[in-house]
């Protein structure tokens, strides 16, 4: 198309009084040439993402959305992969909606796409919000056929608040086993950047104790802690889901936070002990805040290492392995 251009630039710099009717002439001609000599410089439509906000149970009282997901997904396709989101916001904040590149990437590569809303603190306290969650998988494994999805193949993923609400529904088998479901049902979890796999230890190892972000959602007694932390449950023998586990370099983008990756690693420790498949990636050029927002955008590390860790799991011959 440069080349196009450039020639006409020239054509009207070395005679300016040409017919316009002429000029006209050579573009269809060089569109038409061009067309057929360089057929990669067409760019391939892919079919439009549809989003759907369904909600997937109901509470007195409750505001709807607070309890409803977006589903992103493609027409006329079957049997993909499911990808779960469950955002972040210190069980206090976010919203569905702060997926950054997430949704458009899981859909062009193959997945169906769901991100859910879940009640909040101060309004409730844990483990409300992992209750929400587990019935928002349930409602996925139940209804997610309609838009193309594979309800055998569900993943779910997490950032910050929400990769601990992940990493609890799929440790703790009291979440998926009261909506009629168990851990089993899940084909893998992604964990981006949580320090709530133990929430006593991180009060032991943390100057001044825990924030009020825990406290106001999880008590001040260590034994309401233990019972809200992933790593209590996990043992040799329990059908834990495969896990991904990502940490950042912490809040501060200038220093890093030892701690964050201190903890990751005593979880992943954990369940590489108890023989569940696990891998641990550590990222340290990025904030708390980077890991999940450049998740999905071109050469970010730990997707491409999250990618390879899931494929393998869900590969069919529909899925883009990118």
């Amino acid at each position: 198309m440069f080349y196009l251009i450039f020639t006409i630039t020239l054509l009207k710099e070395e005679n300016s009084q040409m017919n316009t009717h002429l000029l006209l002439l050579l573009f269809v001609i060089s569109l038409f040439i061009g067309g057929i000599t360089h057929p990669q410089s067409y760019t391939v439509e892919t079919a439009p993402v549809l989003t759907e906000t369904v909600q997937y149970k109901t509470a007195r009282g409750v505001d709807a959305n607070l309890l409803s997901l977006d589903i992103y997904y493609q027409a006329n396709t079957t049997d993909r992969p499911v990808l779960v989101y469950v955002h972040g916001g210190g069980w206090q904040t976010g919203d569905k909606a702060n997926v950054a590149f997430k949704d458009d990437y899981f859909v062009q590569a193959g997945y169906v796409f769901v991100s859910t809303n879940y009640r909040l603190t101060p309004n409730v306290r844990f483990p409300t919000h992992a209750r929400d969650v587990a019935s928002a998988i349930r409602w996925v494994h139940d209804s997610i056929d309609n838009y193309g999805g594979d309800p055998t193949r569900i993943i779910v993923m997490g950032h910050s608040a929400g990769a601990h609400l992940a990493t609890i529904v799929a440790t703790d088998a009291r979440y998926l086993n009261r909506e009629g479901l168990s851990r089993a049902d899940l084909t893998a979890v992604i964990s981006l950047d949580t320090q709530a796999y133990d929430i006593e230890e991180l009060d032991a190892r943390r100057q001044g104790g825990l924030p009020p972000v825990y406290t106001n959602t999880f008590g001040t007694n260590p034994n309401d802690w233990r019972a809200a932390s992933p790593i209590t449950y996990v043992a040799l023998g329990e059908p834990i889901p495969p896990m991904f586990v990502a940490y950042s370099r912490g809040t501060n983008p200038f220093r890093v936070n030892r701690l964050r990756a201190e903890l990751s690693e005593r979880f992943t420790n954990k369940l590489v002990d108890s023989a569940i498949s696990t891998q641990l990636v550590g990222s340290t050029s990025q904030t708390h805040r980077e890991i999940n927002q450049e998740f999905g955008t071109p050469n970010d590390a730990v997707t491409e290492a999250a990618m390879a860790f899931i494929n393998p799991l869900v590969t069919s011959e529909q899925i883009d392995l990118r």
